[in-house]
C-alpha cells in the first residue's frame, strides 16, 4: 500500500528514501501518479464545486552539462568553497541543506530544507543522457524557492525552452488529446501595449482566433488526453522547461504514466532540434592557409507580417532595439559591432562568444567554436521573456567547407 511509504516531513508530503531504494523507476513514478489519480466521483465534485486542484505532478527539465547522480552535496560545497558565486547564489545555498539518495541507476531522491519554515521538500531526479528531469508533487510555491533556483544556480544545468509552435506541435502528435486551454502573449518590442490572454475551457479554434486576431503566441497549453470517451489524463505544458499533470482518472494509470514520460522525452527531442550545435565552425590547415569547417546558424524569425505601416518596425530600428534593450542593455554581454546590424557578442556568464546579424526584421545567430547550446539557449528565452514573443525559430547545421 502507498500509505506504508508516505510520512510527512515538515509541512511536505514524503516518502522515504529506504523504502524505494532498488525499485525500477516506473515503480516510483507510478507512486507519484496515485497522487494526482481521481476517480469518477471525485472528478465530478470538483467539477460541481469548481475546486482548484491543489496537488499536481510536476516536471522540470534541464540540459545536463556534466553534473553526475550523487554528486549534488559534494557540488555545492565546491561551489561555496569557489571564487565567483553571485550573492544570490550564496545566500541560497547557505540557507538551504541538500540530500541526495540514490535509489537505482537513474533515479535520486533529492531533499532540500529549509531551516528557516522547517520544512523540507522532496525531489525526484531522473537523469537521462546529457538531460535532467525532475518529479515533484511539492506545491508550485515551494518549487521555485527551491529546486528551480537549484536547476538555476547550478552551473552544470540549464533549463529548456520550447517555442510556442514546439507546444502546438506536440498537442497534435499526442493522440485523442483536445486543447481544453492556454495562455497566449503579444508583447513586442516595437509596440508600448502588450495582450496576454488566460482560456480555461476552450473551444476547438480558439487558440488558432487569438493568434489571428491579436498575433498572441502560447506560452502555456492546457491538453485533454481521452480514454473512451472521457477525459483520461489532464495536463499542461509550459515553454519554460516545464509540464505539470494535475489529475489522471483512476482507470487510465498506464496513459497517465505512458504520457508523463512521453513529453519528457518530446521536450528533450525539441530542445536539441532547437540548440544542439553539431557543426561548429572549426579552421582546417591548407597549403594555402586554412579552410573554416561546419556552419550553425540559428535565427529568430519574425511572424507579424500584416502591420500597419505606421506600426511595422524598420531594420534600423530593430538594430537600435535589439542594442539598447538587450546587447547593450543587460550587463552579461559584452559586444563590438562589425558593420551595422552586425555584432560579436561574449557572454560573460557563459565564458562563449557568439555573432549577431539583423537581417531584414530577422535575428541571426552564428555559433563560434566555442558556442554552447546554453549560450543560444539562454539569449532566445531573454528575447522570448523581455523582448518579442513573436519569433519562431529556425536553426541550420550543416557540415560545410568555406575556403
Amino acid at each position: 500500500m502507498l500509505g506504508l511509504y508516505v510520512l510527512y516531513k515538515g509541512t511536505s508530503m514524503y516518502f522515504e528514501p529506504g523504502n524505494l531504494e532498488g525499485k525500477e523507476t516506473g515503480a516510483i513514478l507510478d507512486r507519484l501518479i496515485q497522487y494526482v489519480t481521481k476517480s469518477d466521483e471525485e472528478i465530478a465534485e470538483e467539477g460541481r464545486e469548481k475546486k482548484k486542484t491543489t496537488t499536481e505532478l510536476k516536471v522540470f527539465l534541464a540540459e545536463n552539462r556534466g553534473l553526475e547522480q550523487g554528486d549534488i552535496e559534494e557540488r555545492i560545497q565546491n561551489l561555496l568553497f569557489a571564487d565567483g558565486l553571485t550573492k544570490p547564489q550564496t545566500e541560497f545555498f547557505d540557507s538551504h541543506n541538500f540530500e541526495e539518495y540514490i535509489l537505482n541507476e537513474e533515479l535520486s531522491s533529492v531533499e532540500i530544507t529549509t531551516p528557516q519554515y522547517d520544512r523540507t521538500d522532496q525531489f525526484f531526479f531522473y537523469y537521462p543522457d546529457n538531460y535532467l528531469r525532475v518529479f515533484t508533487i511539492e506545491r508550485r510555491k515551494w518549487t521555485e524557492r527551491t529546486v528551480e533556483r537549484l536547476i538555476k544556480y547550478l552551473p552544470e544545468l540549464d533549463r529548456l525552452l520550447l517555442s510556442s509552435e514546439d507546444l502546438e506541435e506536440i498537442s497534435e502528435d499526442l493522440q485523442k488529446t483536445d486543447v481544453s486551454g492556454f495562455t497566449a502573449k503579444y508583447q513586442p518590442y516595437y509596440r508600448e501595449q502588450s495582450v496576454s490572454i488566460q482560456f480555461h475551457g476552450s473551444e476547438p479554434g480558439d487558440l488558432e482566433k487569438v493568434e489571428e486576431e491579436f498575433n498572441a503566441r502560447p506560452s502555456r497549453l492546457e491538453l485533454s488526453r481521452r480514454n473512451s470517451p472521457a477525459d483520461a489524463v489532464k495536463t499542461s505544458m509550459d515553454v519554460g522547461g516545464y509540464f505539470s499533470v494535475p489529475r489522471i482518472r483512476e482507470d487510465s494509470q498506464d496513459l497517465g504514466h505512458e504520457t508523463l514520460m512521453h513529453l519528457g522525452e518530446e521536450y528533450q527531442s525539441r530542445d536539441r532540434e532547437n540548440f544542439d550545435v553539431e557543426q561548429k565552425p572549426r579552421k582546417i590547415p591548407q597549403r594555402q592557409g586554412f579552410s573554416i569547417e561546419g556552419h550553425a546558424t540559428l535565427e529568430l524569425v519574425e511572424q507579424v507580417d500584416d502591420l500597419e505601416p505606421d506600426v511595422a518596425p524598420s531594420h534600423e530600428g530593430l538594430v537600435q532595439k535589439l542594442e539598447d534593450e538587450v546587447i547593450d542593455g543587460k550587463r552579461r554581454y559584452e559586444y563590438s559591432v562589425w558593420e551595422d546590424g552586425n555584432y560579436m557578442v561574449f557572454d560573460k556568464e557563459r565564458d562563449e562568444p557568439f555573432e549577431i546579424t539583423i537581417e531584414d526584421r530577422n535575428i541571426v545567430l552564428h555559433a563560434k567554436p566555442a558556442t554552447s547550446s546554453v549560450t543560444l539557449r539562454d539569449f532566445c528565452e531573454i528575447i522570448r521573456r523581455e523582448f518579442n514573443t513573436t519569433y519562431r525559430l529556425e536553426k541550420t547545421s550543416e557540415k560545410v567547407g568555406v575556403l
